[in-house]
């Protein structure tokens, strides 16, 4: 079994980058980190709309759930998600010219916390 170790550093490092967005909490992640987009001006559901129409699931929005942490989601990053699916999902919030018109890849997988349901 191949255990993801560097693909959710790498994305937390990749969206922290980004204006607007936030890590919220430090420390030891496993696969699942929280994205603060309350800087961003934009609800969580605005912005997983956004990202299903470009064929990505925007992780779990947390904010029905924890309204203390305001428009807060919960991203998971796997062995399965490839730097390249990472790259693609930063360069959607910051609006990347490889993600206008670009369609869903046939391999690419959700971003979320798990399967839910």
């Amino acid at each position: 079994m191949k255990v993801s170790c560097k693909g959710q550093p790498y994305a937390i490092q990749k969206l922290s980058q980004v204006p607007g967005l936030s890590i919220p909490f430090s420390g030891i992640h496993f696969k699942e980190f929280v994205v603060d987009f309350n800087g961003s001006g934009q609800t969580v559901a605005s912005i997983h709309k956004g990202l299903l129409s470009k064929g990505i699931f925007g992780g779990k929005d947390l904010s029905t759930e924890f309204p203390a942490l305001g428009q807060c989601a919960l991203y998971a990053v796997t062995e399965i998600h490839t730097q390249a699916d990472i790259d693609r999902l930063a360069a959607r919030f910051t609006g990347g010219a490889e993600m206008k018109g670009s369609q869903p890849q046939a391999h690419a997988t959700p971003f979320s916390p798990g399967k839910l349901g």
